[in-house]
């Protein structure tokens, strides 16, 4: 395990800065947390799509607790009118995994944020695709698993989380709820980034606080993995930074692409591509090399590539305006990032998309 580099560490914080951010904590196994505020005191921030990684680990808690027996439970158990048609299909793992299939739009302004009940909107969304075969990032479906967390365990989901997770772990917040009650699923969590800091050590540490396994490990260890073969940097409601031993195009691969309709030029290009790749910035290399970059629209429909894993290198969760909460493994790190809103956060890089290799450079070698 790297020490953190201090020389790393003011790199990131004059960036932060730069960035607007309101404040960063760093955490190391066998240091006390490190926590700077730039623009405010310390207060609630929310945490934006930052939530979806925290839904999965209350759904940890009820399946650990028995209140929920699996991820491959269907919906359709807590919600019978799914009992009928293709939506009987849909389970916990689709939901969680971004495969549901359900129909949902790009912008949360669209159609969820006027609603006044984001769970029924769910529960009424047409079915695009068959469950489980293509992955589209939906806020829609994730909001659904606030309306299965209160059914499965009779208290609403932030109750159920303040009891199990946040009581115990000495965590403060406040959640944000539509007009029927439900908290949203999708966003809307207001934490202090030191506590943000503190799930991210649960997440690392497998469900383990204080010494009582809140989370079961296994639960940890499937979110932790790809969440479908058609985005290996998804699990589930986190995403993953793994370093693969190798990535391999075959034939196979571009005859799925020729059903998805690719146009027979881009589909010629890509044949060109069959071959081994000794890590994904290779193969992203290559498809820059001959402007195949429009080929990556099909990626969540069809697998583009098959994709052999070595290790977890890091797991993270991020959302509107940068916030962040990046854990790396190997060198029991933890850190966060955080961004209150204000007028004009949208502009002048408050997203600071450097957080994460800024992070990653705290433990690496000179």
């Amino acid at each position: 395990m790297n020490q953190i580099n201090p020389n790393a560490l003011d790199a990131l914080l004059e960036a932060a800065r730069d960035a607007s951010s309101s404040a960063v904590v760093v955490w190391q196994e066998g240091s006390p947390p490190l926590e700077w505020w730039f623009r405010a005191h310390p207060r609630l921030i929310e945490t934006m799509s930052v939530t979806k990684s925290v839904v999965n680990l209350i759904v940890g808690r009820a399946v650990t607790l028995g209140l929920i027996e699996s991820a491959d439970t269907p919906v359709h158990e807590f919600y019978p009118e799914w009992r009928q048609g293709r939506k009987q299909l849909i389970t916990l793992r689709h939901l969680l995994s971004h495969t549901s299939g359900l129909q949902d739009f790009r912008t949360t302004n669209v159609e969820i944020y006027p609603s006044p009940d984001f769970v029924k909107l769910a529960l009424a969304a047409e079915l695009e695709d068959e469950p489980g075969t293509c992955f589209k990032y939906s806020n829609k479906a994730v909001n659904l698993l606030a309306g299965i967390i209160a059914r499965a365990t009779g208290k609403p989901m932030q109750r159920f989380a303040a009891t199990e997770l946040f009581d115990p772990m000495e965590i403060e917040f406040d959640w944000m709820r539509d007009e029927a009650g439900n908290p949203h699923g999708m966003a809307g969590l207001k934490v202090y980034p030191k506590d943000l800091a503190k799930l991210g050590r649960l997440a690392l540490q497998r469900g383990l606080w204080n010494d009582t396994q809140l989370i079961s490990e296994d639960w940890l260890e499937q979110s932790l993995r790809p969440g479908c073969d058609l985005n290996p940097n998804h699990g589930w409601l986190w995403w993953l930074k793994n370093k693969f031993d190798s990535i391999t195009v075959n034939d196979s691969h571009v005859t799925a692409l020729e059903v998805a309709g690719v146009s027979p030029t881009e589909l010629s290009m890509y044949r060109e591509m069959i071959g081994v790749y000794p890590s994904l910035s290779a193969f992203g290399n290559a498809l820059d090399e001959r402007k195949g970059e429009s080929i990556l629209r099909f990626s969540g429909r069809t697998k583009l590539y098959d994709a052999t894993i070595q290790k977890l290198e890091a797991f993270y969760a991020n959302g509107y305006l940068g916030q962040y909460l990046v854990i790396i493994p190997e060198h029991r790190l933890v850190a966060v990032r955080m961004l209150e809103w204000y007028s004009g956060a949208e502009q002048g890089g408050s997203d600071f998309d450097e957080f994460q290799s800024l992070v990653r450079a705290l433990v690496q070698n000179p």
